[in-house]
């Protein structure tokens, strides 16, 4: 039996690396004994022993009962005399510079995860939840304890390069589900009850595990941005290590006997068998599953990409199941989650709104006011008005969606703000002009977005994408105005906005503000800017395989190239677009336009009377319009029926037409649609009809 230790005295400060020839001698957790030792009892000794176990506990014995002197007591001459014996008689300076970068590099991980407060009890609570969650044979019991023991070391203690799972390597699986045969690996173990309580019905991709337990970044009150570690949320720190290591996990993925329980999809998405599930669930007790759902919670709800300072991916919508199989799993998350856990799962559910239909964004609204509920948080508050707001008006309940924002709006809601919350009034200032954009309230809209600004001239990143966001929609009230030149400098500052912040990412809003700068230039007949415009951001979609919105873009791109009198160019791609999943009632209203505008100049009265009809299908379910849009089309369906000879239909479209011309308001949307205008003086000018 060969046992070896080494002690460095520096100071008052003590650090011990300890090594043992088997799991039954931890030298480590000795290290109090060695604080009452008097520094004449080092000096006679060797600092390497190779004792028999029962003479190295006799000694451990009387130093535990010698005198109450203490390193700490012993005066600059003792630990000087003390080291200087030490470095003569054994090679302890050699080993202090071998071992030195191991020290500091575990120093410093320790620094990372924990502050200074002991937090023993709650890494033992969650690593004995993580043992218990896989059945181990009682025999077993004893040695899974004793190795949890090495948990318990001094902070000076060096310690394992991972957090170590504690259990020993039995077929825990197997006892749970029979039929699987063993797995051996650790990670295999936990990753299997971890899988057990996400949907099973569901796809479950790797990204989501490794980024619910990565770094990630949230807003400060200064407006700032800042990384925040999975373990401050509560998740546990031996989950941590494992999922958001990609290497480790898809080493555990891999693990060859867990593949007949989790199944590798094509698309490198993996499924996991509902009965090895169920039967993982069931051994666990009503605490460890408390436990095992507040996990994964915090690693599905964490993987949601924040708008503007996390990169979106792909794959964001196969998280969201699994996000709410976990809520739906986890009702009374406020008795188990901490303040600001529940606060950041609050404020991820709001982002998480952003991706699904309206009944995913309805469940995510309501869910976050849940997490919200008794907590003073007025920013969070705010957030989840703002997307009340936003629900409100695309189900068409304007006086709901004004309602839920007009305190924060008018600034009743706090005398005192940091930046942040100025910047979620900002944002909640641009909620209210959009409503006011839906019920063709431009000026009130315009004077809404003019009332807030920046704190300073030294703008946060907060207040910059808000400014992004104020520019943005002030360009499009402007545009739907007429105000095409102004509209345009705008149009203009926000990409500067884009081009500057390279800390900010604006993926989500650069389709629409693309498309509204296009349609501008446009109006301002130049097409062929608004066509590089265009080409550019597609390109750049194209790219990065981001293909969700591509379809507006092309359209507005189809309207440049008409206006260039490419209209082949532009029918193509029209009917490249017509087919796809992506185009809402916007795009497909354009789109009917446009190709009635193309059949039109090339007298194809059928074609265009079949699309001008189809437009005005489209029209009908825009139910807040003034009619200057449907009036044009009117009177293009009776230019075609004028050229089929059906004049008694001209009659009867005129008609509509006069009423439509009652009903008009000052001051409301004159441009809705780009090129419009400039139909219609085609249609009012014989001598062009053949021509643009």
């Amino acid at each position: 039996m060969h046992y070896r230790m080494f002690k460095i005295l520096s100071g008052k400060r003590f650090t011990t690396y300890s090594a043992s020839g088997r799991s039954g001698w931890q030298l480590s957790r000795n290290l109090r004994l060695f604080s009452s030792v008097p520094p004449s009892s080092l000096q006679g000794s060797s600092a390497y022993w190779d004792p028999h176990p029962r003479e190295f506990s006799r000694h451990c014995g009387q130093l535990l009962y010698s005198s109450a002197f203490s390193w700490e007591r012993a005066s600059t001459e003792d630990h000087r005399s003390a080291l200087t014996h030490l470095s003569t008689t054994t090679d302890i300076c050699e080993r202090t510079s071998e071992f030195t970068p191991l020290v500091n590099n575990v120093l410093n991980q320790i620094l990372l995860e924990h502050s200074f407060v002991d937090e023993t009890p709650k890494l033992l609570s969650h690593s004995q939840s993580l043992h218990s969650a896989i059945p181990v044979s009682q025999s077993n019991r004893s040695s899974l304890k004793s190795k949890a023991s090495c948990v318990r070391g001094d902070l000076h203690t060096v310690s394992d390069a991972y957090p170590a799972w504690k259990t020993p390597s039995l077929v825990a699986v197997s006892e749970a589900v029979p039929e699987l045969g063993g797995i051996h690996s650790e990670d295999a173990k936990v990753l299997l009850v971890l899988l057990s309580f996400l949907s099973t019905s569901d796809k479950i991709p790797l990204d989501l595990l490794f980024r619910g337990a990565a770094p990630r970044k949230r807003w400060t009150a200064q407006g700032e941005i800042e990384g925040v570690d999975a373990i401050h949320t509560g998740l546990a720190p031996e989950l941590c290590s494992l999922l958001s290591d990609m290497s480790r996990l898809g080493n555990a993925f891999h693990e060859p006997d867990l593949s007949s329980a989790v199944f590798k999809n094509d698309d490198q998405t993996y499924t996991l068998d509902k009965v090895v599930a169920s039967r993982a669930r069931e051994r666990l007790s009503a605490e460890e599953l408390s436990f095992w759902r507040r996990q994964v919670l915090i690693v599905a709800y964490r993987a949601v990409p924040w708008k503007y300072i996390e990169p979106g991916t792909k794959i964001t919508k196969l998280f969201l199941p699994h996000l709410k199989f976990t809520l739906q799993a986890f009702q009374d998350c406020s008795e188990y989650l901490s303040t600001s856990t529940r606060a950041d799962l609050g404020l991820t559910l709001i982002e998480a709104s952003r991706f699904p239909n309206m009944t995913g964004k309805r469940f995510a609204v309501s869910q976050a006011e849940i997490a919200s509920r008794d907590l003073e948080d007025q920013y969070l508050h705010c957030c989840i008005a703002q997307s009340r707001s936003l629900l409100s008006r695309i189900a068409g309940n304007m006086d709901h969606a004004n309602s839920s924002i007009e305190d924060l709006v008018q600034g009743r809601v706090v005398s005192l703000m940091d930046t942040r919350m100025h910047s979620a009034i900002g944002l909640a200032t641009i909620q209210r002009s959009l409503n006011c954009i839906q019920v063709e309230d431009l000026s009130t809209s315009k004077r809404v977005l003019e009332s807030w600004s920046p704190l300073g001239q030294n703008l946060s990143s907060h207040e910059k994408v808000v400014s992004f966001r104020k520019h943005m929609i002030l360009g499009r009230v402007l545009r739907l105005q007429g105000s095409f030149r102004e509209s345009l400098m705008l149009f203009e500052k926000a990409q500067k906005t884009v081009a500057q912040c390279q800390g900010l990412i604006f993926d989500e809003d650069l389709r629409d503000l693309t498309c509204d700068h296009a349609d501008t230039l446009r109006e301002l007949d130049d097409p062929e800017s608004a066509e590089n415009q265009l080409r550019t951001e597609i390109a750049r979609r194209d790219q990065s395989c981001s293909f969700l919105g591509k379809s507006l873009l092309e359209l507005s791109l189809a309207e440049a190239l008409f206006a260039q009198g490419r209209f082949q160019d532009a029918e193509r791609l029209c009917l490249s677009v017509q087919s796809r999943p992506d185009l809402l009632k916007f795009g497909k209203l354009r789109l009917q336009i446009i190709m009635a505008k193309l059949r039109h100049v090339q007298s194809d009265n059928e074609g265009a009377l079949s699309y001008w009809s189809g437009a005005m299908k489209e029209i009908r379910k825009f139910q807040l319009t003034n009619g200057r849009t449907t009036r044009i089309i009117v009177l293009s369906i009776c230019d075609t029926l004028s050229g089929l000879g059906q004049t008694w239909l001209v009659d009867e479209s005129l008609k509509q037409v006069a009423y439509l011309d009652a009903m008009a308001t000052p001051g409301g949307v004159q441009c809705w649609i780009a090129g419009m205008g400039h139909w219609l003086k085609y249609l009012s000018s014989q001598s062009l009809r053949s021509r643009i």
